[in-house]
């Protein structure tokens, strides 16, 4: 498991009474935007001037909710959040998204947010706050609907700088490996044994979201799968599957 947070707590409690022996390997970590938040607070004061605003994250939601203080200042803005871990991180600032899509990744998102209204006065604006290594998927395929997005930074994801070299060591000879955001996965790429040779990926690698598995093709590892969903129910479920039929490759 190479997430961390609440999010990696709630998968590997799932995991665990599922029956599972989880080994947790974080390998990132959320720091300050490169300015400081400047522009993410610039954004926040000026949050009426869109129509909706995007999240993506637990992470984004709690750092753009931090720096605007009071759910009422959204006032008639329209939220949307990617799945159900960002839509109950929205709720617990007081804030019921308008938008959860069916399936839970930016492509989902896209394919069910509403195209502008022909008429409506002012710009069709969209504020999308989001990680610094954040894919192009949601301001490329808004843009194409005829939405103005705005991009903001409101975190950077970096590699730790020390993973526990015991963990490291111990990954071979896990049955499964989850990866949970690109960035985990440049990070893992970028592991190496005492020996000073790449940590080798156990045979059956499980990625939340379409945007990690591409990225953990295109790093070169085989027996790719993707979970439905990002929510550790799905997740649970595919694992149990693909481990109960003795599946190592994707199909």
């Amino acid at each position: 498991m190479t997430r961390s947070g609440r999010r990696a707590s709630a998968l590997v409690a799932a995991l665990e009474a599922a029956g599972a022996a989880v080994l947790e390997l974080p390998l990132t970590r959320q720091i300050d935007p490169s300015d400081g938040g400047a522009a993410l607070r610039s954004a926040a004061a000026g949050v009426r001037g869109n129509r909706w605003v995007v999240l993506t994250s637990v992470n984004a939601v709690e750092r753009f909710m931090a720096v605007l203080r009071d759910a009422r200042a959204l006032g008639d803005v329209q939220v949307a959040a990617v799945g159900p871990a960002t839509a109950d991180a929205l709720r617990r600032t007081g804030v019921e998204p308008d938008l959860v899509p069916a399936r839970h990744s930016a492509q989902g998102l896209v394919d069910e947010f509403p195209s502008p209204a022909p008429g409506d006065p002012g710009p069709p604006r969209v504020l999308f706050p989001g990680a610094d290594l954040a894919a192009d998927t949601l301001v490329e395929g808004l843009g194409r609907m005829g939405w103005d997005v705005e991009r903001v930074e409101a975190y950077r994801t970096v590699p730790l700088d020390t993973p526990d070299p015991h963990l490291v060591a111990r990954v071979a000879g896990a049955d499964a490996l989850v990866f949970g955001a690109t960035s985990s996965v440049r990070a893992f790429s970028a592991l190496r044994t005492a020996e000073g040779a790449p940590v080798p990926a156990p045979g059956l690698v499980l990625c939340l979201g379409p945007t990690t598995a591409a990225a953990v093709r295109a790093a070169g590892y085989d027996g790719v799968h993707e979970a439905p969903d990002a929510s550790p129910g799905a997740t649970v479920a595919v694992l149990v599957d693909l481990l109960g039929s003795g599946a190592d490759a994707a199909p």
